[in-house]
């Protein structure tokens, strides 16, 4: 993926020179969205872990396939919410 953006020189960052603003407001709209995705998608692997829990299968291997999933989900929502700094 091409970058848009570069660090300024008082440490925020500005568009790349000939980069639309649209452009910009796009592929951050993307980010958004596929955040909002992932922590939906969290919520659910969290109740079916819940559900699951409820119906004595916290030790099946259904169950750890879940609990798998949902921490990935977890990990994918950390890294968008907390990029490294760079």
């Amino acid at each position: 993926m091409e970058r848009l953006t570069k660090k300024n020189s008082a440490g925020g960052y500005e568009l790349l020179e000939g980069v639309a603003p649209e452009t910009a407001v796009e592929r951050l709209a993307g980010y958004e969205n596929a955040h909002q995705f992932l922590l939906r998608e969290l919520e659910k692997a969290e109740a079916k872990l819940e559900s699951m829990r409820g119906q004595g299968k916290g030790r099946s291997v259904a169950f750890q396939q879940a609990l798998a999933e949902k921490l990935y989900l977890g990990t994918l929502v950390e890294r968008l919410e907390k990029p490294p700094k760079g």
